[in-house]
């Protein structure tokens, strides 16, 4: 195609007919064409032909849009400068399209060509702009760079027009105040960071003005006209920690604030930017105003705004105008001092109010006032208002952020009367004195008693049995510090420490054989708990720690039972607890002393089991039953029967230390199978079999013994999935995955009497089968150990009849097939099988998951099977309507080009796929060729 490339005393009728007869050919000979394309020559011939007239439009694919190149529109940005009057005709006669990246060009090349020209077709693009809702990708940037060059260049009214209709908000309907902006914070930023102050600098006041008029703009849905609530979404004008958003509004006020500080350095009048603020009514712009001054002295103006008793008054006004009378209060004149002082003196409650108040507390929230409009005129004023002030902070003590009427401010919870360091330096008599005698003054911010107790568990963590060897001093304190102390023996057990348990577990009996409803402090507390709930469920998580690391010795074993046993019998959770509960029964199981105390005796089980057995052993080789520990079978029994325990959370327990109960005794456990997972109570049996399949992948014994479980999960999978939570739907998931492990381990077949596997595939929503799916796939992809010949055929055997089943006669459950990415990325199949298996499904549904796990694979075969890989290659971009099909794959998509063409059976087919590519946007590959 070089002919097509010749300069203009060349071309001819002949050479411009051949040239389109060869570009309409194949679309890689047209992305060719114009990307080579640099002589304006062409433009009248191809413009003759008609090739800017059709651009193409966007594309939406549900909830997805994508914005295909447009060679003719890249062309023209790149020969605007060389033939502009031709180039600005044919931009005024290209079809309005809503492909934004072809707007995008077109701005480019209107920056290259004079203002007038581009001025003309910058009212057009106004136009278009505002009837748009959003701008997508990169085009606020180009309008950005067009707004500047035509303000630069004296198309002041048209830049700033522009301007108005991509940075204005798009309002709603003349029934709603509701406004947006048409594209995201950063474009937003970066437009008027980077492209505004030179538009300024040309634009002056009416440029300032545009950019309060979109602030005004802003806040019509939020405020009436002479209020904003500014002082509380954004409490500083300047720069300052308090202004915590990052919006477009912030933006906007941080550029008005910027630029008409930069115009009055750069010599326009004060007083002329001021009237650009004082023509809106909304107190923004009256603190714009007192910042501008405050920053930039203008005696006459500032003066007028401060002796302004309104002004003083207003408190949505109250930053900006404290800054501004510390500034300028030296230079008043005595009478307007006076004026200040008084208003000062007569406080902030009016006369009427104050009637109807309680004095003291008036006559504190007065002087408080007061303090903080005295404090930056500190060091200004007569001798008695400086006595005054010092009296005040004497008695409400030093007034902080006095220049904010309020102050936000970070807490990470309640302090502490004590330091760690201050507590850890006391001996333990004088902790324990301290800790019965110290109270709470209830003051606002005061030191609490959380606060303490948080210090308190610091403290014993780091030197345990410091605390154990006096624990007798720490009986009979409060709930709150007991707690601390159980919760810092917790940590410092976990962190390694060996403490002594006996006299651990005596204060453990202690804490337990309080009555929940004794309160240790009738104070009315905030900061304390009603009752000993929570401390007894310490007792028992502390205890369960201790057993489980076979850190108690089996001679504390009657008190260590005495202690569980009590807890289990407390009421909470109770049945109201668990229906308002926002946890699922198993983690409420842990935040409620019963539940915790159930787990508990799991673990005292196991631990007298592993006292006298030696060991675990394996399921069913031990000697071992619940006769042997007859007060764990009755206790469990206990809680099985529903007339005296009905919690879902208690019952969850049960489905969590299930396989530990067949470890103990099978032929108990295998009997209470219906009890634990109860048919006709729905709800029990939820809790326990969800939080089974939760914790476990299953074993062939216990799936023996709980298959039947299995069967009614399967059966009512086939209930509407909006039926269903999404903690419902994740045990869906999770019952797939067991099956999936169960039928690796050659336990389950397609081809069972009753068809479980199967039958989870055809009553499962194709989501959950997708998930069974690409669980296999990845268990396989991520084993590290060489996966067996039988494991890899039982799976073979299975994905052939899910694609018998569900491509022989295609459904929208389909679609889980697409998860074989992950079975072919594993490399455990034969690759021949996998390559024809991968075909199959990219040809069925036009698409693979994981597309860059897909990917990464053919790259490493690519030299080995060249044929095959480029086999997938043509299957994945023939079906590629987004045209996303290498986004973030680039890297490997090369080394599979660069292997295929160097193979002399894939060349030519190569680069005809990388030609195609480049007909797409895709010119990545171009110099591969």
């Amino acid at each position: 195609m070089h002919f097509l490339m010749k300069e203009a005393r060349m071309l001819s009728s002949e050479t411009v007919k051949k040239a389109l007869d060869q570009i309409v050919k194949r679309p890689a000979n047209y992305d060719y064409f114009f990307s080579k394309l640099k002589s304006a020559d062409w433009l009248k011939p191809l413009a003759e032909a008609g090739l800017f007239t059709e651009p193409p439009a966007a594309i939406k694919e549900g909830d997805t849009i994508s914005f295909p190149f447009w060679p003719e529109s890249q062309y023209l940005t790149r020969i605007a400068s060389v033939a502009p009057e031709q180039v600005a005709d044919i931009m005024m006669k290209i079809p309005e399209t809503n492909n934004v990246r072809i707007h995008a060009d077109l701005a480019y090349a209107a920056v290259k060509l004079p203002a007038k020209l581009a001025a003309r077709w910058a009212r057009r693009e106004t136009a278009w702009v505002e009837q748009q809702e959003f701008l997508y990708f990169l085009l606020p940037e180009a309008l950005g760079e067009l707004i500047k060059f035509l303000a630069c260049s004296g198309e002041q009214n048209v830049s700033l027009r522009l301007a108005k209709a991509v940075l204005g908000v798009k309002l709603g309907g003349e029934d709603t105040k509701r406004s947006f902006f048409r594209f995201g914070i950063w474009y937003f930023r970066q437009i008027l960071q980077k492209h505004f102050p030179e538009i300024l600098r040309h634009s002056g006041e009416e440029g300032l003005s545009l950019l309060c008029d979109i602030l005004d703009d802003t806040l019509i849905e939020d405020s009436e006209e002479n209020d904003d609530s500014s002082w509380i979404w954004r409490p500083a004008i300047e720069p300052h920690a308090q202004n915590r958003k990052n919006c477009e509004r912030d933006v906007l006020i941080d550029a008005i604030r910027d630029s008409s500080i930069n115009m009055i350095q750069n010599g326009d009048d004060i007083n002329s930017v001021l009237q650009v603020f004082h023509k809106h009514n909304r107190p923004i712009f009256k603190r714009l105003a007192f910042h501008l001054l405050t920053e930039n002295h203008e005696y006459q103006a500032a003066r007028e705004l401060v002796c302004n008793r309104e002004n003083f008054f207003n408190k949505k006004l109250w930053h900006e105008f404290s800054r501004l009378l510390a500034n300028i209060y030296p230079e008043l004149d005595q009478k307007e001092k006076d004026s200040i002082l008084s208003w000062i003196e007569e406080g902030p409650i009016a006369k009427g109010d104050a009637d109807k108040l309680d004095p003291e507390l008036c006559r504190k929230y007065t002087a408080q006032w007061q303090a903080q409009k005295l404090f930056g005129l500190r060091g200004m004023l007569p001798a008695e208002w400086e006595d005054r002030y010092t009296n005040i902070v004497s008695e409400l003590g030093e007034i902080e952020h006095p220049d904010f009427l309020t102050y936000m401010t970070t807490s990470w919870g309640p302090t502490s009367p004590k330091t760690d360091q201050e507590l850890d330096a006391m001996s333990i008599d004088e902790i324990a004195c301290f800790l019965k005698s110290w109270e709470p003054s209830h003051a606002w911010n005061s030191p609490e008693a959380e606060g303490l107790g948080r210090v308190l568990q610091a403290v014993v963590t780091k030197a345990p049995n410091r605390f154990v060897s006096a624990i007798d001093l720490f009986l009979d304190i409060d709930l709150t510090y007991a707690t601390a102390i159980m919760l810092g023996l917790n940590d410092a057990v976990k962190a390694g420490h060996m403490i002594e348990w006996e006299a651990v577990i005596e204060y453990l009996f202690w804490v337990a054989k309080q009555t929940r409803n004794e309160v240790r402090d009738s104070s009315d507390r905030l900061d304390q708990p009603s009752n000993w709930s929570w401390g007894r469920k310490m007792v028992v998580s502390l205890l369960s720690l201790g057993l489980e690391k076979n850190l108690i010795d089996l001679s504390h074993r009657e008190r260590v039972w005495q202690i569980i046993d009590m807890i289990a019998d407390d009421p909470e959770p109770t049945i109201h607890d668990d229906e308002i509960s926002s946890m699922d029964p198993y983690q409420q199981s842990h935040n409620t002393p019963r539940g915790e105390a159930l787990h508990s005796v799991i673990q005292y089980a196991l631990w007298v089991y592993r006292a006298l057995e030696g060991k675990d052993k394996p399921l069913q080789s031990s000697g071992f039953d619940m006769k042997m520990i007859p007060e764990v079978r009755d206790r469990l029994e206990r809680h099985l029967d529903t007339s005296f325990d009905p919690s879902p959370a208690i019952r969850s327990v049960f489905g969590r230390w299930f396989p530990q109960l067949f470890l103990l005794d099978a032929s108990w456990t295998e009997s209470k199978v219906d009890t634990i997972f109860p048919v006709d109570k729905q709800l029990l049996r939820d809790a326990a079999w969800h939080t089974y399949l939760a914790f476990y992948s299953g074993s062939n014994e216990l799936f023996r013994v709980l298959r039947e479980q299995y069967n009614a999960s399967v059966d009512r999978l086939t209930l509407h999935s909006e039926e269903k939570s999404s903690r419902l739907k994740r045990q869906d998931e999770r019952l797939g995955e067991h099956l999936m492990v169960i039928f690796g381990r050659g336990i389950l077949t397609w081809d069972d009497d009753d068809a479980l596997v199967k039958r989870f595939f055809d009553n499962a929503t194709e989501m959950k089968t997708s998930h069974a799916v690409a669980f296999v796939g990845q268990s396989l992809y991520n084993e590290i150990k060489p996966i067996s010949v039988d494991v890899v055929e039982r799976f073979r055997g299975l994905w052939e009849q899910l694609v018998k089943n569900f491509l022989e006669a295609p459904s929208e459950k389909t679609q889980m097939l697409i998860q074989f990415g992950w079975w072919f990325a594993a490399g455990c199949f034969d690759v021949e099988w996998t390559f024809k298996q991968l075909i199959v499904v990219i040809e069925s549904t036009g698409e693979i998951e994981p597309d860059y796990i897909v990917m990464e694979r053919l790259a490493n075969l690519a030299s080995q099977y060249p044929a095959r890989c480029l086999e997938v290659l043509n299957a994945l971009v023939n079906r590629d309507k987004r045209g996303w099909i290498f986004l973030g794959m680039e890297e490997c998509a090369r080394t599979m080009f660069q292997a295929l063409l160097e193979t002399e059976e894939t060349k030519s087919d190569a680069k005809t796929l990388i030609h195609q590519l480049g007909s797409h946007g895709h010119h990545q590959f171009r110099e591969l060729l």
